[in-house]
């Protein structure tokens, strides 16, 4: 599960006081000096989880948060509730909170660090590029859209059961950016299926569309950079660099769905890795 390390601490440490009283009623510190000596290692312990989390997160990030929201969801996982969100949504919010840190930094930073600004004017552009290129796809034969803004087109039919979070499928995937520019580390050899465990790739366009392929199917992904890599790109020497706020364009078939018994290329013992566990990248294309 991807989640942001620095709210984690942060709600930790909002726990400490809201969930060890009952609730929402603050705990009086004035005297913590002469308390108990695992009431003040309470107080210490949160002190340096919450200090931890100002110097990690924005501060503005941190006065957007609710509390009450942030303090009802700790209870819930304390108590053994499951989450409410499917594993896609936690990717999803998670991509919004780096892009939303990623550009206030810049912006932070742009008056005095010319590479900043550079990159910002990087992502206006590629934005204006990106909205053309997926206004230019209208009309294309066969195409459809999910309510995530993911859009393709089934190139193949197959047949079976789509994957599921966690399953482990075999693809063949070309990836190009919006130019036709080839991503050869994204990209697998010729005949050469590479093993992905569903949910694990950064990429979550590619995601949806494995758990809603068969088996033998393949389609043409126009994947938005919301459901890519962000506004902030992929750094990567070369060929393989995704530029900011760009979208990307994948080619996948769906060669099968490994079974159980078929996975000791992952663990010695021949059982599957966890869902979220990373695996071989593609094989890329070898250079001419």
């Amino acid at each position: 599960m991807i989640i942001r390390a620095s709210l984690f601490i942060l709600a930790f440490s909002v726990a400490i006081v809201g969930c060890g009283n009952g609730g929402g009623t603050s705990t009086n510190l004035d005297n913590i000096e002469n308390q108990s000596v695992l009431e003040q290692a309470s107080y210490l312990f949160g002190y340096q989880i919450g200090d931890g989390a100002l110097a990690q997160m924005d501060s503005v990030v941190l006065a957007d948060l609710d509390m009450d929201i942030m303090l009802a969801a700790i209870r819930e996982a304390l108590e053994g509730d499951s989450l409410r969100y499917e594993p896609e949504s936690v990717r999803r919010i998670s991509r919004v909170i780096d892009d939303t840190l990623l550009l206030r930094g810049l912006r932070r930073e742009a008056a005095e660090d010319t590479s900043a600004q550079n990159f910002l004017d990087e992502i206006a552009t590629n934005t204006v590029a990106t909205d053309s290129f997926f206004t230019s796809l209208e009309g294309t034969e066969g195409l459809q859209s999910t309510e995530s803004g993911l859009r393709y087109v089934v190139l193949q039919e197959g047949e079976g059961d789509p994957p599921a979070e966690g399953d482990i499928a075999q693809v063949k995937i070309t990836t190009t950016l919006m130019g036709g520019q080839e991503v050869r580390g994204m990209t697998t050899a010729p005949d050469q299926p590479a093993p992905l465990v569903v949910g694990s790739f950064a990429v979550e366009g590619l995601t949806e569309a494995l758990k809603n392929m068969a088996p033998g199917e393949s389609r043409r992904l126009f994947i938005p950079p919301g459901l890519a890599f962000g506004i902030g790109g992929l750094p990567a020497p070369g060929d393989d660099r995704i530029p900011p706020a760009t979208a990307v364009i994948m080619e996948v078939e769906l060669v099968d769905v490994l079974d159980q018994e078929d996975t000791s290329m992952f663990n010695g013992d021949g059982t599957a890795p966890p869902a979220g566990t990373p695996v071989p990248t593609p094989t890329p294309v070898p250079e001419q």
